[in-house]
């Protein structure tokens, strides 16, 4: 492989995570704040919903370009570093909550909306699906914020993995 095409991997790979972790953390520290000091918790709860449902195939998106681009730097013929295994190992542990929130969670929070058929302001505290919609919540939340967390130990791996290599994001021996 030759240096241009390695610095472009490590170039896209370097924009996927900016555009994956830096969306998580705008979502989770302006977007979703913002919103909720806004609008009323039913409509900040569903614009947010709407938006993170977007959000979604972005993240997908960007964690499947940084272990595309692990591919393509192992399949170069150079074996990838243990640091660089463990990055990419990294990533694919960031993406199951987003399998687990986009596919999971939130139909499930769109479904006790609609089953519900008012805003969850009108639905008594103990109401069964207002009880299971806070859980779903908050387990999207812890979640997510699991993601944002990984998000920091990757950007240690990213710059690791980049002063090993002699070159971005490389990790290559």
């Amino acid at each position: 492989m030759t240096i241009w095409m390695r610095r472009l991997a490590a170039g896209l790979e370097w924009l996927a995570f900016t555009l994956w972790i830096g969306g998580l953390a705008v979502l989770g520290g302006l977007v979703a704040p913002t919103l909720f000091r806004t609008l009323s918790r039913d409509q900040a709860g569903r614009a947010f919903g709407a938006v993170l449902e977007r959000f979604q195939p972005l993240a997908l998106a960007c964690g499947l370009v940084m272990l595309g681009v692990g591919l393509v730097l192992r399949l170069s013929g150079r074996p990838l570093s243990g640091l660089a295994r463990l990055k990419y190992g990294l990533v694919v542990v960031m993406l199951l909550p987003h399998l687990i929130v986009g596919w999971g969670i939130i139909p499930a929070m769109a479904r006790l909306q609609t089953t519900v058929g008012r805003p969850w302001e009108q639905v008594p505290p103990d109401h069964p699906a207002r009880l299971e919609f806070e859980r779903l919540h908050d387990l999207a939340t812890t979640l997510l914020s699991g993601t944002l967390i990984g998000g920091v130990l990757l950007l240690g791996l990213l710059v690791l993995t980049w002063v090993e290599s002699g070159q971005p994001s490389g990790g290559q021996q």
